[in-house]
């Protein structure tokens, strides 16, 4: 009988760690596109400096660059300290609601399950909104903007149903 428990207690500490482990391997995954378009962005700004627009955009994408950096040494408090100044950075965009996304993944990742799905669930609206053309937004999509979009909305689902809410 202790063999069979032992067992049972053995498929069952796999199984979570292996669900577990393949669900940060997503999150780590995700997180190095993220960098990747985010040092991309940085770059195309840095191409046409001087002007408002160029350093709110800097301001705000070098914040969430360092939260980044953050989150992938498991620093997940500095992480939120610095999604937080990238939300209140001054930008004459709506578009500063993504950093919503990964805001929300590192509340999550701390453990901080409500305020993650709130931040998720504002983020999901808030692109979605994007995507209809109701954000009020002064801009279109391009069609690989459209495309990312969907790709972070589903991402962000894939959190929020990792929040147990």
């Amino acid at each position: 009988m202790k063999t069979i428990i032992l067992c049972i207690f053995a498929i069952y500490v796999n199984t979570v760690f292996a669900e577990t482990k393949t669900d940060q391997q997503i999150i780590d995954e995700y997180v190095k596109i993220e960098y990747q378009e985010i040092i991309q962005n940085i770059a195309e700004i840095k191409k046409e400096p001087g002007t408002v627009f160029a350093e709110g955009d800097l301001a705000f994408y070098g914040r969430w660059k360092a939260g980044l950096e953050k989150e992938k040494k498991r620093k997940y408090k500095e992480a939120v300290s610095e999604y937080l100044s990238a939300l209140n950075e001054s930008r004459y965009e709506m578009s500063t609601y993504y950093v919503l996304l990964p805001l929300g993944r590192v509340l999550m990742l701390s453990n901080n399950k409500h305020e993650a799905k709130k931040k998720l669930e504002e983020y999901i609206k808030k692109a979605e909104s994007e995507l209809t053309g109701k954000s009020g937004n002064e801009w279109i999509l391009s069609e690989e903007g459209e495309k990312k979009i969907k790709r972070d909305i589903e991402f962000a689902k894939f959190l929020l149903k990792r929040t147990g809410k």
